[in-house]
């Protein structure tokens, strides 16, 4: 028997177990999202919840548009300015290469992503530590006058978090 038959036959009952499972979660979920919802004694097939969500009718249908466009505004803004900053600081660590500037660039990957997440909220929410230095520093008169970066309708808080994580990785 050939070495990748053998491991293929090896991973068989692992890739059932996994397919069985994750193909039930998305019949379940297009169900669902069909009218299929046995608990509360729907059980007639529909399109009414994508026909709202075409058309910006109910809750979710006026919110999907706002959320696709903001989503794709977060994704694109933060690939675009990692890929720009990743290559700035390839350029800069080609030239000068020193053991410094990789700490300094590799150093929050041992954070895991929710560990720089709540970092960052700290770090630029309106009562976090950059307002509280810059209201110690005499910059601003009270931490409530630090521009708004979590929460913003701009998603800043999002892409700048996204930046400092992403950047070492490219």
């Amino acid at each position: 028997m050939k070495p990748s038959t053998r491991t293929l036959l090896h991973l068989t009952p692992t890739l059932a177990v996994l397919t069985i499972l994750l193909g039930a979660s998305l019949l379940y979920g297009l169900a669902q999202s069909l009218g299929y919802l046995t608990i509360i004694g729907e059980k007639e097939l529909n399109l009414t919840a994508y026909q709202n969500l075409i058309s910006g009718q109910g809750t979710a249908g006026r919110e999907f548009w706002v959320s696709l466009g903001f989503s794709l505004w977060v994704s694109l803004a933060s690939t675009i300015l990692s890929a720009i900053g990743a290559l700035f600081l390839a350029t800069l660590l080609n030239r000068r290469p020193s053991r410094l500037n990789t700490f300094a660039l590799n150093w929050n990957l041992a954070f895991p992503h929710l560990v720089w997440g709540v970092f960052m909220l700290l770090l630029l929410s309106q009562s976090g530590l950059l307002a509280r230095w810059a209201g110690a520093l005499g910059i601003i008169e009270t931490p409530a006058d630090f521009p708004v970066l979590v929460r913003d309708r701009f998603g800043l808080g999002i892409i700048l978090t996204y930046l400092g994580k992403e950047i070492p990785f490219l």
